[in-house]
């Protein structure tokens, strides 16, 4: 395995292997933060209500966020060390505990987050249409936040071991799925078509993606249960916690974690003041904030 990896990450021309992660990676990122603007078109066909509400409940939902920032780069960390050794039992025991915390944390924090959610809206806004756009938004992202943590892993243990390819295919896969799903599951009719939909409004949006995410944490599982891919892992292990490197998952991203909660915060705040412009500031913003996701693909990792 070590002659492997040397080939592979380190012999060779540096740039090339550079663009050779990079390049699979930005696409991917680049067609998820397409999915967002097509996700967030559909939405503002509903009404700038709806995208306020869904701003809102997206700025917040990125607190949470917070928890996989530190996870993650803990992960990355602890896994790609390995790997460069070429210990293949530690590596696939720190991805398999990188699934098993990553998992509890977020039921945890989907727990709070759904208690504290409904009251939290109270701070922004006071249109009831705008909360409960939020809320029919909100609750069953938060209810499949361990899904979205587990493909989260997914990407990251194929991108530490060298593998950039997969996680780009899941990434289109998720972003296809979800640009397909959306005018289906939100509309009466499908826009442009006299196709009949199931009109479930912002609900129909927030389900488009679960849907996809958790298609994509299929895939993703039967990659690696193939046992054809340098990520192996042993599923019997995915139930017990390890004291030693769990720890580790929690300290070394850590400083991450704060730069990132403090930027978040920063948002919230930001975002609590352009409240008091009105609704359509609110829509506007979460537009603009897509739209700024978007140009920054080239930069994102």
């Amino acid at each position: 395995m070590g002659d492997r990896v040397s080939k592979n990450l380190v012999e060779g021309s540096i740039t090339k292997n550079l663009f050779s992660m990079a390049a699979p990676t930005m696409f991917g990122y680049l067609i998820q933060m397409l999915y967002d603007l097509v996700d967030m078109m559909w939405i503002g066909n509903i009404s700038a209500k709806a995208v306020a509400g869904v701003t809102i409940f997206s700025t917040m939902f990125w607190v949470v966020n917070v928890l996989n920032e530190i996870i993650g780069t803990s992960s990355i960390s602890l896994i790609s060390q390995s790997y460069g050794k070429g210990d293949e039992e530690r590596t696939s025991l720190c991805i398999e505990q990188t699934f098993t915390f990553k998992a509890l944390v977020a039921v945890i924090a989907g727990v709070i987050f759904t208690i504290i959610l409904n009251p939290l809206m109270g701070f922004f806004t006071k249109d009831a249409e705008v909360a409960k756009a939020a809320l029919d938004y909100g609750y069953i992202r938060i209810f499949f936040l361990p899904v979205m943590f587990s493909t989260y892993t997914v990407n990251t243990a194929f991108r530490c071991v060298g593998d950039a390819s997969k996680p780009m295919v899941i990434m289109i896969i998720s972003s296809i799925l979800n640009i397909v799903l959306d005018p289906i599951l939100m509309f009466d009719i499908i826009p442009g078509t006299s196709i009949p939909g199931f009109g479930l409004g912002v609900f129909g949006a927030a389900l488009a993606t679960v849907f996809s995410i958790t298609v994509t944490l299929i895939v993703g599982a039967g990659f690696i249960l193939s046992n054809k891919t340098k990520v192996k892992i042993n599923p019997k292990r995915l139930f017990r916690l390890n004291l030693e490197i769990d720890k580790k998952l929690i300290t070394i991203g850590l400083p991450s974690g704060v730069e990132v909660l403090l930027r978040n915060l920063v948002g919230i705040f930001t975002l609590k003041f352009i409240t008091f412009y009105g609704t359509d500031v609110v829509a506007a913003n979460g537009i603009g904030s897509r739209l700024f996701g978007f140009a920054l693909c080239p930069c994102l990792d």
